[in-house]
């Protein structure tokens, strides 16, 4: 119904070079890139531009995370995936992922030439990875479509409703991350919930959601003027890693995420402050 028949016919006239060349590609659309691109804006981008970013790519994870747990449907047959892969099919979180990355980082970077120009290499790389998640087997051509247009919409939502300001972005990725949770748990188990009480809780959902807010409560500690030392910033981020690389239960990980993405916000914004403002993006 989503397509499959495309999925086939693309595999089909796709030579070997083409399809292994994608399987490189598709990576740009993995989540630790994702996540390193916005740690990388976080220090790399002046204090308040980086905070943003950060805070935005965190909402459309959450986006994405929330709407695979309420919907939960299927990838294609698995007999035409060329790669391994996890979690429900639709939409595309390579779609949605690296359009909202690399469209806001094209938005708010103001190097690399003019803005149209940034969109347009952003546009081309979020084309190639959604081609390559059809070609490569594990998407239907609506669920990149669907991913590229929700990743388009919440990008435009969030520049209105937030005014590009990070305390604002901050509470609508945790609003958003709070609504998949509570659909999530709602419609039912996913392949990758666990239960809790009685009550399945999706991994990603319960992730996204202590991350955001984690990223919440560090910014506001940091408009409060009470930070806490580099210390403390570094013992919640080895708290983080250590958390979620040990895949724990399923609250544990959303407890790891929430120290770990504090601790990011936290040591962001030690690294501005003792070295000041210049030479950033």
């Amino acid at each position: 119904m989503r397509g499959s028949g495309a999925v086939e016919t693309l595999q089909s006239a796709l030579p070997e070079p083409a399809l292994s060349l994608l399987g490189v590609v598709t990576v740009l659309g993995d989540l630790p890139v994702l996540v390193g691109a916005a740690c990388l804006a976080l220090v790399g981008l002046d204090r308040e531009r980086g905070a943003y970013v950060f805070a935005v790519i965190l909402g459309g994870l959450a986006l994405l995370a929330g709407l695979k747990a309420t919907l939960a449907l299927p990838r294609p047959d698995p007999t035409l995936h060329l790669i391994e892969t996890a979690s429900t099919g639709f939409p595309s979180g390579h779609a949605l992922g690296t359009t909202v990355v690399y469209g806001t980082l094209a938005l708010v970077i103001d190097r690399g030439g003019s803005r149209r120009r940034r969109l347009a290499v952003a546009g081309a790389v979020v084309a190639l990875v959604s081609l390559s998640r059809v070609a490569l087997g594990v998407h239907y051509p609506a669920d990149v479509v669907v991913g590229v247009l929700l990743g388009i919409a919440y990008l435009l939502a969030a520049d209105r409703l937030t005014g590009r300001e990070p305390s604002s972005a901050f509470r609508l990725a945790a609003a958003l991350a709070v609504c998949g949770f509570v659909l999530g748990t709602v419609t039912g188990p996913t392949p990758y919930a666990e239960v809790v009480a009685g009550i399945a809780l999706d991994r990603d959902a319960t992730a996204t959601l202590g991350a955001t807010v984690g990223g919440l409560a560090a910014w506001r500690a940091i408009e409060r003027g009470s930070p806490g030392s580099t210390l403390v910033a570094v013992v919640l981020i080895a708290a983080g890693l250590v958390g979620y690389a040990s895949d724990p239960h399923v609250v544990l990980r959303g407890l790891a995420a929430a120290a770990g993405t504090a601790g990011l916000v936290l040591a962001a914004d030690r690294w501005h402050r003792s070295e000041g403002e210049s030479g950033k993006w």
